[in-house]
């Protein structure tokens, strides 16, 4: 199970690194279209569930995918995860992955025990540590809009759209319009 583990974890860490290599960074601005997320080399996978509507591979190779940021030693950041949940019941067809890149101030011992005693919690993805910040740090003019907690991209990371769709319907609806179309 554990060589499993690791060896899915560096697949879609592999995937993730490819489809980023070689770009510059750049200021966010309203054509967003020429912009790609990028994806740090530390990421970690965490499966805290047995079952789940795609596994890492099947996230990298996603026509769309919806990258957030959770901070996981925050009690009502983890509540987000049941609204990430209830919005994926909107998307069809499996076009779309919601990649929850999660960091913690404590070592994510906390978000690791509710997650194992509480299936309540039960996400239909496995989650993304980012140990040292680095998703934050290299997508930063991205995320620097507080009420942008979202980031749509195309199956090659070029951001498509920004927004909150579990918060706004606006965001919602046109997350939706975008991945469902």
């Amino acid at each position: 199970m554990t060589d499993r583990f690791v060896i899915i974890s560096y697949a879609i860490i592999y995937i993730l690194l490819f489809s980023a290599c070689g770009k510059n960074k750049s200021k966010y601005s309203e054509t967003a279209d020429k912009e790609k997320v990028f994806i740090p080399s530390e990421l970690s996978v965490y499966q805290p569930f047995d079952d789940y509507k795609m596994d890492s591979m099947k996230i990298a190779q996603s026509k769309y995918k919806i990258y957030s940021i959770i901070d996981v030693s925050c009690g009502s950041c983890v509540g987000s995860i049941k609204l990430w949940k209830e919005f994926d019941f909107y998307i069809k067809n499996k076009r779309a992955s919601i990649i929850l890149i999660c960091h913690s101030s404590d070592s994510f011992q906390s978000f690791e025990y509710v997650m194992e005693s509480d299936k309540e919690f039960k996400f239909p993805y496995p989650f993304f540590y980012d140990i040292n910040n680095e998703f934050i740090s290299l997508n930063k003019n991205y995320l620097a809009d507080k009420n942008a907690i979202a980031i749509l991209t195309d199956e090659n990371n070029k951001i498509i759209h920004t927004g909150n769709p579990i918060d706004s319907n606006r965001d919602k609806n046109r997350f939706l319009e975008i991945i469902n179309n």
